[in-house]
């Protein structure tokens, strides 16, 4: 939003007639030498020299204030520099470094600029949970490994549903540099869940880490589910598209990645998914796993007949070895439904919807026999004369 009022001012030539840029574009400061860390801004004033209140605030990337001051400051006319110093303490990680210059409590101009706290040595080394998903009602386990035994720090787990809700939380006991820990899952309202490890000393969080997880819920009978088609995608117009369908009430996005997707892709497009807290229907567009229908085609006594049928066996496996293998990565995120392999399934080429090759001419026998038993019915269903 910001970039956005910055660009409608320049498009209506409102400019701002005091400007300025911070030295650097990134600060980079060590949590134990904050208070000795300052930031400096070049100032352009072509307005007046007077007071104008300097008011700085500091955001984690969740958004969520960590520090706020503000102090008067004479701004003369023309070319200046202004320094700031950072708080004492922050806790490690990326922040954002926000500056308005009011006037009157009327802002004349503003500037964010991006800050990472680094620790001189990590502190959390290892976090990591004992499944990579959960069902309602089970015990979530995980485990801590911190570079060195705590003195005074502190250990807390939070665990925060796709809502921003709290839904538990609970202090670890530590045992040297390492804990295990465990918290119980309460009945989940979205799919995609947060596990949030923070280390506190007497003045706050001085580091932290966060898991990403999926919950799936015991799912209760429902008359009806709203099922919305589309691509999940990893860029932002796809987002919106996944976060429009949710906002109108979609249960289950139809996805049309398809079976023959990687084992990387198909977690992609499921998270990205399960984030918008919508179930996941996989869809296979194509009967095959990841090459044109069926190879070559070509005509025998002016009858087509493809390289690979659909009846060959070897393709046959192939296809049903991309289906397991791909099935299993949808469980970690959403219970499918249905796996669809219907709709536009392509087989044909432009040249025909069947072909005559001899494994596919057997397995029409095997049918037809099955089906008609003797070949006078099979004559009676078909007004035909075949002997």
């Amino acid at each position: 939003m910001s970039i956005v009022a910055k660009a409608s001012l320049w498009a209506g030539r409102k400019e701002p007639q005091i400007t300025f840029d911070f030295s650097s574009p990134l600060v980079i400061a060590t949590r134990d030498q904050l208070s000795q860390q300052s930031i400096s801004i070049n100032l352009s004033n072509k307005l007046k020299s007077q007071n104008y209140l300097m008011e700085v605030s500091v955001r984690d990337k969740k958004g969520h204030e960590q520090y706020n001051s503000a102090e008067e400051y004479t701004l003369a006319l023309g070319e200046s520099t202004w320094s700031f110093s950072l708080p004492v303490t922050l806790k490690i990680g990326e922040h954002f470094v926000d500056l308005w210059i009011k006037d009157n409590n009327k802002v004349v101009n503003w500037g964010t600029i991006p800050l990472r706290v680094i620790s001189s040595n990590a502190l959390i080394s290892k976090f990591k949970l004992n499944k990579e998903n959960y069902r309602e009602g089970e015990t979530l386990t995980g485990e801590v490994v911190l570079s060195q035994e705590m003195k005074t720090e502190r250990l807390e787990v939070k665990l925060w549903d796709n809502y921003n809700r709290l839904l538990t939380k609970k202090m670890i006991k530590t045992n040297g540099p390492k804990a295990n820990f465990s918290l119980q899952i309460p009945e989940p309202y979205s799919v995609m869940h947060y596990v949030k490890l923070y280390l506190k000393d007497s003045q706050g969080i001085i580091d932290e880490r966060e898991i990403e997880v999926p919950i799936l819920k015991k799912e209760k009978a429902r008359d009806y589910f709203f099922k919305g088609w589309g691509y999940a995608f990893n860029n932002y117009p796809s987002i919106l598209m996944l976060r429009a369908l949710a906002d109108y009430g979609f249960d289950i996005l139809y996805e049309c990645s398809g079976y023959k997707k990687t084992t990387p892709e198909n977690k992609m497009r499921i998270t990205l998914t399960s984030r918008e807290n919508m179930g996941y229907s996989p869809y296979g567009w194509m009967l095959n796993p990841g090459r044109p229908p069926f190879g070559e085609i070509k005509l025998i006594d002016g009858y087509p007949v493809y390289k690979e049928p659909i009846t060959d066996e070897s393709y046959l496996k192939e296809y049903q070895d991309t289906l397991q293998r791909n099935t299993r990565d949808y469980f970690p995120y959403t219970q499918p439904f249905i796996y669809s392999l219907g709709d536009e399934i392509a087989l044909e080429l432009g040249q025909a919807d069947v072909d005559f090759s001899p494994s596919a001419l057997l397995s029409f026998q095997r049918w037809a026999e099955k089906k008609y038993w003797t070949t006078e019915k099979a004559n009676k269903a078909w007004q035909t004369s075949f002997r």
